[in-house]
């Protein structure tokens, strides 16, 4: 029934003083310290009726009141919305999401990376191209491996002794501390008769049982290291962490949960074992640092092509990886995995990291580098092709199943031959016979050799290995490195414009890469269809980032009369979220202030899922998950940032977003990384997820903690408008509105103690 004029004159008698009361009051203004109602959480005031629901209801009657002046009773009432029910935010019907024909469009919800899935071997039509792509790739091993920010170089006090004195060589004992505390163990090999100073060759070791001591008809390190050391080098081996000497910790090192939120791992440790090695090597005074290279069999292969992808000033010159470089094959050991390694990368690209330096790539039949000859080599030599120097890299392939055997290591002495000594003669090459000393001989701390690479010193009678100068360890090396990063986070965090810019370049790539998540350049859409209601229409759509077939379903509230504004709504339950009590409220209150409403179903939530009975490869289980397949909330943050670009290609000019407890980080990680594609932010209900890592592991992100976490990432999205209310995060203690200071912005991030819905509104609705 039409309303009379009289009613609508009464009604719009109190409508301005209304108007001003809903839209300007807040619970908190963090301006003005105005009084504010107490309430525990947003979340539990929205689900609640409360004063404030009374002052939405004030808001939304007022805004409809304001259109009567110009339109008829009936219009007045389509600006009442309709119920928000959950049938009314379904994008697919029943019959298509029992067909399977929409929800298997997303293929990461059908497929996954692994240690054995074969890649696609990619081309690159330019250096350009490729070196864009290979710094991505060597800042993704960096943040994987805990290594950005890099660890301090500390003492290496170096322990050299136990001399043996062979024909044309001698061996000695080493120890480095790599870490406070924390020991590394090898040998030293080193020509003589002969006057240096002489090239180096570092020598990582595989898998093999006796580690750096093997010798077997499959393998010998010590072979190795002698016949290169007669023939004129400086031969260092050294230890996997776990095995022969470096036992402080197991070869299980950071397998927990809770370490991968800090990028603590066995990889990391290796790696910067592997780093502080090349230091020693080049600071011994017999060696010509411009003549070292490495070699390595398996997962010593590994060691050398990550740490040569690393060396960015070029101090590793020349390389000769065994049996290890595939497209096939990524190693299955936790010594060569790590969360985030390997993303849209593998073995070939990351070796290629080492071009234009000479590099033998030695294959064999009998393993995953059995068509190294037909796919991998021609690749790399297409790589080395865009530095004009395809004449560097060469290939030796044999018919052995996987080993580091005799005719391997002879394909490997004249490469280096070529490349230091100038000598051109394969034949002068070949392996002569050494003696291998008695494992009591060489080992630095243990009295004979411990096969067992899980065993630590604790493990071991006191009486059978001489201890480490100091000890640490795993509790205490990883307490060590959480406290690192913990220190490294606050000495860089930003106090004025230049600390901002300093802290922008260090933590800014590290938090994009652990979120793993980008803002994409197109995106693609379909509208599934429309249902009108009263003062605005639902349109249901599809979208996707172009050609990535990763199409998640949402709901676009749409009012009559719109600007460009829009708000994306994010709900732990997805869009059927809006059917909430408190966010039904948040949406009358965003339509009737103008703005549209978006909600998304992200990864695995609501209808993004597949149908019962679909027969999927992803296998979250799988060892090395992580290592090659985002996490469920490094996907959701990319569908939030797919949700921003749907927005943006359609015309919408601002773009704000609001998200509680797990949404909140959501949001958060998106604002973090999306540039200044967002209007305003707000979060609410993060109960301790910056800081608690048992919260920390329900939305897990490996290395979020390294990269600094949620401060980090409050901070990086300054200055856009950020406000977090409820006073349930402390952000560690960081500043965040000092870091919107330095960006110039101070008043553009907000806390606010309560949480209620005025406020949020008021936020989110401030031109």
């Amino acid at each position: 029934m039409p309303i009379p004029p009289s009613a609508q004159a009464a009604r719009l008698s109190w409508l301005p003083h209304a108007l001003h009361s809903a839209v300007t009051a807040t619970p908190h203004d963090v301006a003005s310290n105005a009084p504010i109602h107490d309430h525990r959480s947003m979340r539990s005031a929205l689900r609640k009726p409360s004063l404030h629901v009374f002052a939405l209801n004030v808001l939304l009657a007022g805004a409809g009141a304001a259109l009567l002046l110009a339109s008829s009773g009936a219009a007045a009432q389509r600006l009442t919305p309709d119920p928000l029910t959950p049938e009314a935010l379904r994008v697919y019907e029943p019959r298509e999401t029992a067909s399977r024909d929409l929800t298997r469009r997303d293929a990461r919800l059908l497929t996954m990376r692994g240690v054995r899935l074969p890649n696609a071997l990619p081309s690159y039509p330019s250096l350009a191209r490729w070196e864009a792509h290979a710094d991505s790739v060597r800042r993704q091993i960096l943040v994987a491996t805990g290594l950005w920010p890099m660890p301090p170089r500390t003492p290496l006090n170096p322990g050299v002794f136990g001399r043996i004195q062979r024909e044309g060589y001698s061996i000695e004992k080493v120890y480095l501390e790599t870490h406070p505390n924390f020991f590394l163990g090898g040998n030293l090999y080193r020509p003589t008769g002969r006057t240096g100073p002489f090239p180096a060759i570092i020598s990582p070791h595989g898998h093999f049982d006796a580690g750096r001591l093997v010798n077997t008809e499959v393998a010998s390190v010590p072979a190795l290291a002698a016949n290169m050391a007669r023939q004129g080098h400086v031969v260092f081996t050294y230890d996997m962490v776990g095995y022969a000497d470096t036992k402080q910790v197991g070869h299980r090192f950071a397998s927990d949960a809770t370490s991968q939120l800090w990028s603590i791992n066995l990889l990391g440790l290796q790696l910067w074992n592997s780093i502080r090695v090349l230091e020693f090597v080049r600071s011994l005074p017999d060696v010509d640092t411009s003549r070292v290279g490495m070699s390595g069999a398996s997962g010593g292969a590994t060691q050398v092509f990550l740490l040569t992808a690393l060396d960015t000033v070029g101090a590793v010159k020349a390389t000769a990886p065994v049996n290890m470089i595939s497209a096939e094959m990524q190693g299955g050991d936790l010594c060569e995995n790590a969360p985030g390694l390997r993303f849209g990368t593998f073995n070939v690209e990351i070796a290629a990291l080492s071009a234009p330096r000479p590099l033998l790539m030695v294959s064999t039949s009998g393993d995953w580098t059995a068509r190294t000859p037909i796919r991998e080599f021609p690749m790399m030599r297409s790589l080395y092709r865009l530095y004009g120097a395809e004449d560097r890299v060469s290939n030796a392939h044999f018919d052995f199943p996987h080993n580091s055997n005799r005719a391997s290591r002879e394909a490997v002495y004249p490469w280096f031959a070529r490349a230091f000594l100038g000598d051109t003669s394969a034949a002068r090459y070949l392996e002569q016979p050494v003696t291998v000393e008695r494992d009591r001989d060489v080992l630095v701390f243990l009295h004979q050799m411990v096969i067992d690479r899980n065993l630590t010193f604790a493990d071991l009678p006191a009486g059978s290995f001489t201890p480490p100068p100091r000890q640490i360890d795993e509790a205490g090396l990883k307490a060590y490195l959480r406290d690192l990063a913990v220190r490294q986070l606050a000495g860089a965090w930003p106090s004025s414009a230049a600390s901002l810019e300093s802290f922008r370049r260090l933590y800014g790539p590290a938090i994009r890469t652990v979120v793993a998540a980008r803002l994409p350049g197109k995106t693609e859409s379909s509208l599934r269809g429309t249902t009108p209601g009263r003062g605005y229409t639902i349109e249901r759509w599809v979208v996707a980032r172009a050609e990535e077939s990763d199409w998640i379903p949402a709901v676009w509230l749409r009012p009559a009369s719109t600007g460009r504004v829009a708000t994306i709504v994010l709900d732990d339950e997805g869009k059927a979220g809006l059917a909430s009590p408190g966010n039904a409220e948040l949406v009358r209150g965003l339509l009737a202030a103008g703005q549209s409403v978006l909600a998304p179903d992200l990864f695995k939530i609501g209808e993004h899922v597949l149908p019962a009975g679909t027969k999927t490869d992803r296998d979250e289980q799988a060892p090395h998950f992580s290592t090659y397949n985002r996490t469920d909330t490094q996907e959701r943050v990319q569908d939030v940032l797919t949700t921003i670009a749907f927005l943006r290609d359609q015309g919408v000019q601002r773009i704000n977003l609001l998200g509680a407890a797990d949404a909140g980080v959501w949001a958060l990680l998106a604002a973090a990384t999306a540039g200044d594609a967002l209007g305003r932010v707000a979060i609410y209900q993060m109960d301790g997820r910056s800081e608690d890592p048992a919260e920390a592991l329900r939305y897990l992100v490996p290395g979020l903690f390294k990269a600094g976490g949620l401060p980090a990432a409050a901070a990086l999205a300054a200055p856009t408008p950020l406000l977090v209310a409820g006073a349930d995060t402390a952000f560690a203690g960081l500043s965040v509105r000092g870091a919107y200071a330095a960006a110039g912005a101070p008043s553009a991030y907000q806390r606010s103690p309560s949480a209620a819905p005025e406020h949020i509104l008021r936020w989110l609705t401030t031109p």
